[in-house]
């Protein structure tokens, strides 16, 4: 647009809110990690857009893609695993891969949960 190179954000924002004023960015308003609908934008400063960013947490189960819930983590975590052979029906029952479940035993992935004491408890189901 106008022979400079625009982010497909900036374009829409711009066909719903019309030229931005000097040194305003598109402001994400629903949360929405690559929400490209003009009407999820308006015009702000670079640091509105950062802002907005920092308010709109996407670990844990606060993701919308996520499949576990921190409870389910919390109880995994603290589970003795043995020789490991249920890894592949407990993943499998909860919709991730082994990797996934490996990278939340080995502390990369869901980091901020901690795990429960009450894990494994008789008829403490999953």
């Amino acid at each position: 647009m106008g022979g400079k190179t625009r982010t497909p954000q900036w374009v829409t924002c711009h066909e719903i809110n019309g030229t931005p004023p000097p040194d305003m960015v598109p402001v994400n308003t629903c949360g929405v990690v690559g929400c490209i609908n003009g009407r999820h934008y308006k015009w702000g400063s670079f640091h509105d857009m950062l802002a907005s960013r920092r308010f709109k947490e996407r670990r844990g189960s606060d993701n919308p893609n996520a499949k576990l819930t921190e409870d389910q983590v919390a109880r995994w975590k603290a589970k003795d695993w043995g020789n490991g052979a249920e890894k592949g029906p407990e993943s499998r029952k909860a919709g991730i891969s082994i990797k996934t479940l490996n990278m939340i035993l080995d502390g990369k992935a869901w980091q901020h949960v901690e795990p429960n004491a009450r894990a494994g408890l008789e008829g403490d189901e999953f």
